[in-house]
């Protein structure tokens, strides 16, 4: 893998993932969260990312994404993470990519756009990446 120029400098959200780490792994501790990721803009460089308008893309993974769970997993969205920061309430999405819940929040000094889904892209042949949409 190459380095890429103009790497984001993620010490300056320190705070952001801090708390981004608390909501996962405490708020939502019933959505049984393994594992996440930072990807989209933020993982290209700072080439990429524009600060005050780019957001961190954070993929968080659990065995738990099936549709009898859906409703637990957007109930504890809903009722662990405070509405201040909660931005755009959680959705399932089950489309060409994955089965997955997502939903954005706002920070201070950047907004999370938060992927809850399983570990691994079930569908990856069929993912096609376009100018609206950041890659995994």
């Amino acid at each position: 893998m190459t380095e890429r120029e103009g790497t984001v400098d993620f010490s300056r959200y320190d705070d952001t993932v801090e708390q981004l780490t608390d909501i996962l792994q405490n708020r939502l501790g019933g959505v049984g969260i393994k594992s996440a990721i930072f990807f989209g803009s933020s993982t290209f460089g700072g080439n990429c990312f524009t600060e005050g308008v780019s957001d961190l893309d954070v993929c968080a993974f659990t065995d738990k994404i099936r549709p009898e769970n859906y409703g637990e997993i957007l109930n504890e969205v809903n009722e662990n993470i405070p509405h201040a920061f909660l931005d755009k309430p959680p959705v399932v999405l089950n489309d060409h990519i994955a089965e997955r819940v997502e939903f954005y929040l706002e920070f201070p000094q950047v907004n999370a756009d938060i992927t809850i889904m399983a570990p691994g892209l079930p569908r990856l042949n069929q993912v096609h990446e376009t100018a609206a949409h950041d890659s995994l």
